[in-house]
């Protein structure tokens, strides 16, 4: 018996019916004995990360196999290097 049964305000057979019309997942949750709660989310997830993909074009997409572009000089910073300017006044140089 699903959450406050008796309070229910749509029908399962309503909500099939709208989830149908707009093309949607019908699944019946409940945060009290935790049925399907995973699942909607499991569901959620791969439905936005399907979505996203589908905006990405193809050409865009690295192959598995390719590497990340290699870094260049310009790219890093060492922690090692000394300051650009130092201070002249014998401030530290913060």
């Amino acid at each position: 018996m699903s959450d406050k049964e008796k309070e229910r305000k749509v029908t399962r057979e309503r909500g099939q019916e709208l989830a149908d019309q707009l093309g949607a997942e019908f699944i019946e949750t409940s945060a009290k004995d935790n049925s399907n709660v995973e699942k909607v989310f499991q569901l959620l997830v791969e439905s936005i990360l399907k979505e996203k993909a589908d905006e990405v074009p193809a050409a865009e997409v690295p192959a598995a196999e390719e590497k990340p572009p290699a870094t260049t000089e310009t790219d890093t910073i060492k922690l090692s290097d000394k300051p650009v300017s130092e201070a002249k006044d014998g401030c530290c140089n913060c």
